[in-house]
């Protein structure tokens, strides 16, 4: 009996750890043209840099580049792209209101590119930080339209919008991210 216990225990300790890993996110560019472009662009600014290397040193940070995302952007986070539609400001209704300022609601699509059903969780894979840096997780608001929790079959698509109790703010940071990968897809959102 011991034996199965231990066999039970170390199966387990294995798949946990076997689904912890990175993910492989990057931004989702909807016209090939402007891609091209884009690469051309980079190449004659990469000639530019090497013709200038000889006088002065590149430093490493300014290497690197922050890519800020904005509503109707799509994130490919490993197989799946996700795009926020929408963000939409609600002061409630006669019968929900805030306790904060007001519902940030915010509208996902989720797509499916891989092989495999993908599970979304409305409460694990997306949260709200305001311009204190606070994060602000889901709340329950009757007017939202669809869910974003469920699975998702290969080549699928489903859309949702979540609600999120925020105060006043400057700016906003909507977030995807997964549980058990390194990584976020963050959306930067006016108020």
């Amino acid at each position: 009996m011991k034996k199965i216990c231990y066999v039970l225990i170390l199966t387990l300790i294995l798949a946990i750890f076997t689904g912890c890993g990175e993910a492989d996110i990057e931004r989702v560019e909807e016209d090939r043209e402007k891609e091209q472009e884009e690469q051309e662009q980079a190449a004659e600014e990469l000639e530019e840099e090497l013709d200038d290397v000889d006088e002065e040193v590149m430093d490493e940070e300014e290497v690197e580049d922050e890519v800020d995302l904005a509503v109707g952007d799509s994130v490919r986070f490993n197989d799946i792209i996700i795009t926020l539609n929408d963000v939409t400001f609600s002061e409630g209704s006669d019968w929900e209101t805030p306790n904060e300022a007001a519902y940030l609601i915010a509208d996902f699509s989720v797509e499916n590119d891989s092989d495999e059903s993908y599970n979304v969780s409305s409460m694990l894979n997306f949260s709200v930080y305001d311009d204190e840096h606070f994060k602000h997780s889901i709340t329950i608001f009757t007017d939202t339209k669809g869910s974003m929790d469920g699975e998702v079959a290969p080549g699928r698509t489903m859309r949702g919008e979540i609600a999120f109790d925020v105060p006043d703010s400057s700016y906003y940071e909507v977030v995807f991210e997964e549980p058990f990968t390194n990584g976020q897809a963050i959306w930067y959102v006016g108020s």
